[in-house]
């Protein structure tokens, strides 16, 4: 299979894993939810790299830990808005897919690389699609998005300290370790919910009753698998090329939704979906440093360990 069969394979199998985790929204809180996510993705990625044989060492501790800790920050935008029924599982994950705008905006200050006014102007694009897509709903699920969005900002902070990790660091090993703090931070949180007495109630629920346990299983497979497709993605391909495609993943996962749970986008919906993608399109094939990212790929296809 070639690099954009694998991407499109592992968006896939993301927007999957997103729709099993709002099946689960009305039974449990998001700290759960995530919890079950990446702590069982550990377990497929570790399963992975024994039968590959693949180095779990972890060299660049400072960098990796500061990767795996706005990893842990992009989870809880991410899953803190799937376990809300406020906003649709497609504009979650319209808001998660700003996240190069935001690595394209700190790029300068924190990178030292240059903002062409192509970037400049998918920046401002994105952001304008971000208000059509939030601004009708901004009085109920405004504070969703704007959680979301912070997780998107995480997600960039992760790609940057991403790209300072050294090239020694296997896949496998980033992949399990943002994967452990990210799952260990949402099983502590949920405990201490339980132990505070502050879940039970309509806004953070539990109820085992009405949990989906086949759903809680999917979406830990489905996000451990995606993880490894994408990984694969980024060492057959450029960058660049796969950073484009990904975003079809909003689209599977608008359409899933419409499908399997009967909720069609909104006209405004579409437009606002719309100016973000073609913001990250100008974004990440932004000519010359889309083609510096496109020869790193052995660094950048690390990535995946990141996403949800």
């Amino acid at each position: 299979m070639t690099g954009v069969l694998w991407i499109v394979v592992a968006e896939t199998l993301f927007a999957i894993m997103r729709l099993a985790t709002r099946a689960n929204a009305l039974a449990l809180p998001w700290a759960a939810l995530a919890a079950t996510r990446f702590l069982g993705g550990a377990a497929i990625v570790f399963g992975v790299a024994q039968l590959t044989r693949g180095s779990l060492r972890i060299r660049d501790r400072r960098a990796t830990w500061l990767r795996a800790l706005f990893g842990t920050g992009s989870s809880i935008g991410v899953f803190y808005a799937l376990g809300s029924h406020r906003i649709s599982v497609g504009d979650a994950t319209t808001l998660a897919a700003t996240a190069p705008l935001f690595v394209a905006a700190l790029s300068r200050p924190l990178l030292g690389e240059a903002v062409t006014r192509r970037v400049m102007l998918g920046i401002l694009l994105g952001f304008a699609g971000v208000v059509t897509l939030v601004g009708p709903s901004f009085g109920t699920s405004g504070n969703v998005a704007l959680i979301a969005l912070a997780g998107a900002a995480s997600y960039a902070m992760a790609m940057v300290y991403l790209r300072k990790v050294g090239p020694g660091e296997s896949s496998e090993a980033v992949a399990l370790h943002v994967s452990l703090v990210a799952g260990g931070f949402a099983a502590f949180v949920f405990s201490s919910q339980l132990a505070a007495g502050t879940v039970g109630v309509a806004a953070n629920p539990v109820d085992l009753v009405h949990v989906r346990w086949w759903a809680l299983g999917v979406a830990a497979l489905a996000g451990g698998l995606s993880q490894i497709a994408l990984t694969r993605a980024y060492s057959l391909d450029r960058a660049a090329r796969l950073g484009a495609v990904s975003y079809i993943g909003v689209v599977l996962t608008y359409a899933l939704e419409a499908i399997v749970m009967d909720r069609a986008p909104t006209l405004t919906q579409l437009v606002g979906a719309g100016l973000v993608v073609a913001a990250g399109l100008l974004t990440v094939t932004s000519g010359p440093d889309a083609q510096l990212r496109g020869d790193r790929a052995t660094t950048t296809r690390r990535s995946s360990s990141s996403l949800p």
